[in-house]
């Protein structure tokens, strides 16, 4: 019975854990760095543009993939 907490710790530090703000309204390009702003757009994801009105896409091209 002295592993009953072991084990217990185990599977709550497998849990998984949301990264977001405590003022996350839902978006999912809220967490995304420029590198992966630019990731998506230059892959193709018709919705960032729309969600991402400020962002300058101008500039995806200077990266290195």
């Amino acid at each position: 019975m002295k592993f009953l907490p072991i084990i217990g710790a185990l599977l709550l530090s497998t849990a998984p854990v949301h990264a977001g703000s405590p003022f996350d309204d839902g978006d999912p390009y809220d967490n995304y760095t420029p590198y992966e702003i630019c990731k998506a757009y230059m892959n193709g994801d018709p919705d960032i543009k729309d969600d991402l009105p400020t962002e300058d896409f101008s500039q995806c091209s200077a990266y290195r993939w």
